[in-house]
């Protein structure tokens, strides 16, 4: 189960799928730091894995593009 702030990081990116976000965009965005989008990314990964959605975050070295 996610908890509100990873919910507000799915809204976020799923807002624009196909678009690529910087880690310090989403950040800045959600008012949290960098460290804490790269977890939000881990948490919604392994969501994604475990209820077999497939890849749903292509993750780059500086930011990320949902791919849905």
């Amino acid at each position: 189960m996610m908890n509100k702030k990873q919910c507000d990081f799915f809204e976020e990116v799923s807002r624009r799928p196909g678009s690529y976000r910087t880690y310090e965009e989403l950040a800045s965005l959600l008012h949290v730091s960098t460290r804490s989008i790269r977890n939000y990314c881990a948490v919604l990964s392994d969501y994604a894995a475990e209820t077999d959605a497939g890849v749903i975050l292509n993750l780059q070295p500086s930011g990320l593009i949902f791919v849905g």
